[in-house]
């Protein structure tokens, strides 16, 4: 058992707010008690009713989401809304729910860092480092030591990206060996990996006018999902926390599917 300000001083720790974007609400979301005592802590990539279940039912006191509940100001809380209701059942339960957003996607081990690492990327940098912390920052450049397929690049990054339709714009070129990636939905940063050189460019959520400007380009840009690129999440904050916090409280990972989309699982 530990503080809710042990815990959030761990969290912060792993995933610093002063990262986070100017328009990102990373941080606390609801803290159910200043006191409060955390023996269980959720780590899940979002919010949905059966992600509360779920809390409920492990009795967890604080969720460590990576999409925050609230992205902007509430003007009111119902309980005929999905968030009012979502929020009215998590204060019911006294649970206590923290996101780290964009702070964790420039993290040093954040989504982007253990992306680049899954999917075995070396001499891995930051596109975009911090200027406060140069370890850390938006999107990753990475390299592989010897030339891959391009068949066994995606081969790998299914296999990473679990339960996600992967959709390729442009032509995958013959081997890949530098690559660029964002995690969740990164189009905007595509002209900079051109520029760098990647033979590939990863990242989710790509509108029909960005694939057609990576193929006018002549470059491959693959888009495994913003679920795809961004479920790893869950796992990583886990055991980031863990080393941080040991065996002073329980830290689940959440068990709830929560992809929007239905690809290839069973109906």
């Amino acid at each position: 058992m530990i503080s809710i300000q042990r815990a959030l001083e761990a969290v912060r720790d792993v995933a610093p707010e002063f990262l986070q974007e100017s328009w990102d609400n990373s941080g606390i979301q609801i803290l159910a008690g200043t006191e409060q005592k955390i023996h269980r802590i959720l780590s899940c990539l979002e919010i949905n009713d059966d992600v509360v279940a779920e809390a409920v039912t492990k009795q967890a006191d604080l969720i460590v989401t990576h999409h925050p509940l609230y992205f902007s100001k509430l003007s009111s809380i119902r309980a005929d809304d999905v968030i009012g209701a979502q929020t009215i059942e998590l204060i019911r339960h006294s649970i206590s729910l923290y996101s780290a957003h964009t702070s964790f996607d420039s993290a040093e081990h954040g989504t982007n860092q253990d992306l680049a690492e899954k999917i075995g990327l070396t001499e891995i940098v930051p596109m975009y480092p911090s200027e406060e912390y140069p370890a850390a920052g938006m999107g990753r450049y990475g390299v592989y030591p010897e030339s891959v397929s391009s068949e066994d690049f995606l081969r790998k990054v299914t296999e990473v990206c679990g339960q996600s339709l992967i959709r390729v714009a442009g032509r995958p070129p013959a081997s890949v060996r530098k690559v660029a990636l964002c995690t969740g939905a990164g189009s905007e940063f595509m002209d900079d990996a051109f520029a760098w050189g990647a033979d590939v460019y990863l990242t989710g959520d790509v509108k029909y006018h960005e694939a057609r400007h990576a193929s006018d380009l002549g470059m491959c840009v693959i888009d495994a999902g913003h679920y795809g690129t961004e479920i790893l999440f869950a796992e990583n904050m886990a055991a980031l926390l863990r080393e941080r916090l040991g065996s002073q409280v329980e830290i689940v990972v959440s068990e709830t599917d929560i992809n929007p989309f239905v690809t290839d699982r069973e109906k």
